[in-house]
Parts: structure tokens; sequence; C-alpha cells
């Protein structure tokens, strides 16, 4: 038997509409973008045209030549904006999180990694 919170509790899908996918919206982020950075992770943000926020989230085969531990490091990151349903302050921003080396050094936990996220964001977004 699985438990599942309340409707008022469960959090809003990622949905498609809401990702970077063309590779030009990641290199004008990387050029035009304002860059936050920390131990685990890059993130970049700049300001869009349409009326809502979109997020991407880049993990090379540098970290990990295996698929399955780049995606994974793509869930944790995807998963913490679908759970706390992470709206930014200016909603017409575009937002690229790049997981960089140093998670390789961490145990398989992602709570150093949420961690983290919840502040470069915070940062970025105050």
């Amino acid at each position: 038997m699985t438990l599942t919170p309340p409707a008022s509790q469960r959090a809003l899908p990622h949905q498609k509409l809401k990702r970077l996918t063309r590779p030009s919206d990641y290199r004008r982020m990387y050029r035009q973008g304002e860059r936050v950075t920390a131990r685990f992770l890059r993130l970049y943000f700049a300001p869009n045209l349409i009326k809502h926020f979109r997020l991407g989230v880049v993990v090379s085969k540098r970290i990990s030549k295996k698929a399955t531990e780049r995606n994974w490091h793509k869930r944790v990151v995807k998963e913490w904006f679908r759970q706390y349903a992470f709206v930014p302050s200016k909603k017409q921003s575009d937002i690229v999180i790049v997981v960089t080396k140093a998670v390789c050094t961490t145990p398989h936990g992602s709570a150093e990694l949420r961690k983290e996220l919840a502040a470069l964001v915070q940062q970025a977004f105050k």
C-alpha cells in the first residue's frame, strides 16, 4: 500500500512546456544569462518572452559515463522543482542548472545536492 499526499499538498508535474529543449536556448543562457555558482551546481538564469519559467538541467559525460547516473542527477534537480512547486519571483525566466564534477565526490545521497540547490535558487531570485 502506498500513501499519497492529499490533493492540496501534491506538487505540480514538471510539464514539457516548462523545459528548455532547443540548443539555441542553452547557448543564449550561457552567453547572456547571469550565473550563480556553488560547489556542486552552477545556475544560469535570464529573462524570456514567455509567460512562465522554463527549466533545463545539464549533466555532461565528464560527470559519469553511465547514462543512469547522469539521469539520476537530472531527476534529483527536476524533482526538487516539482516537489516545491518552485516558481521564481521573476516568472518570465529561463533557468539552467549545470551539475559540476564535484558531485562525484559525494555519497549517492541527494540531501547535500538539494540543500545547495535551494540556496542557489534563493540567492539567484532574492
